[in-house]
């Protein structure tokens, strides 16, 4: 081997080699596929949101069904007359009077649980007096404290319960009542509750359970019973 050919040789080991890497080809996301399933899953949502659930469709088969049931009908549970005089025993006196003439029943005081140091009142000092009123003689009146105000009363009156309270500023508003000098004017409060059979159950003494949603008294079934039992307009 010649010299010149030994540089050759030597020229062409000391040229470095390229390096081939290997291509990797990059994945493609299928990125109309999840567009497609963004779609979807938004579609199945409004559909859900549109279509009314079991448990809506299910209690309002159970109204529909239990309409004309006699366990639904509305019944006048109680009508308390309540007046509040203070620590006077005078008018006390005379408010005791005034129910005992309006409703031909004997009242019951009603004692304070607070103390109020400015008002001179304090724990199991009489203050006022009441009267609670059940059956025909509550029907009676209910009505004649309807007709004190006209027959229309205000929806604000009502709860969410389908119980409902009114304020007679004066006795003698009512139909009947005459006014006496020695007893003075006063007014008082009536307090209405309404009732489904089978309430007794959230009362009694043994096995106490709760009432259901769909049994309880709610303000519209309220006002519809006024407005059909006494002609009464609910604004």
């Amino acid at each position: 081997m010649s010299k010149e050919q030994a540089k050759e040789s030597k020229a062409v080991e000391q040229k470095p080699v390229p390096k081939v890497e290997p291509k990797v080809e990059a994945k493609k996301e299928p990125k109309v596929e999840v567009k497609k399933e963004a779609k979807e899953h938004q579609g199945k949502a409004e559909t859900k949101a549109l279509t009314p659930s079991k448990a809506t469709k299910s209690t309002s088969a159970k109204v529909v069904k239990n309409s004309n049931n006699a366990m639904r009908e509305l019944q006048l549970d109680k009508v308390v007359l309540h007046m509040c005089v203070g620590d006077n025993a005078g008018k006390l006196q005379n408010a005791k009077e005034i129910l005992v003439r309006l409703t031909e029943m004997k009242p019951v005081e009603t004692k304070a649980k607070t103390r109020l140091p400015k008002w001179g009142i304090k724990p199991g000092l009489p203050i006022g007096t009441k009267v609670t009123l059940r059956g025909k003689k509550a029907k009676e009146i209910l009505a004649r404290v309807f007709k004190a105000y006209k027959n229309q009363i205000k929806s604000k009156s009502f709860d969410e319960n389908g119980n409902f309270a009114l304020g007679v500023k004066e006795y003698i508003d009512i139909q009947g009542m005459k006014y006496d000098p020695k007893l003075g004017l006063l007014g008082f409060d009536v307090i209405v509750n309404l009732k489904r059979r089978g309430y007794r159950v959230k009362n009694r003494l043994l096995y106490r359970k709760s009432i259901g949603n769909t049994h309880k008294v709610t303000k519209e079934d309220a006002v519809a019973y006024v407005n059909k039992t006494f002609g009464v307009d609910v604004i």
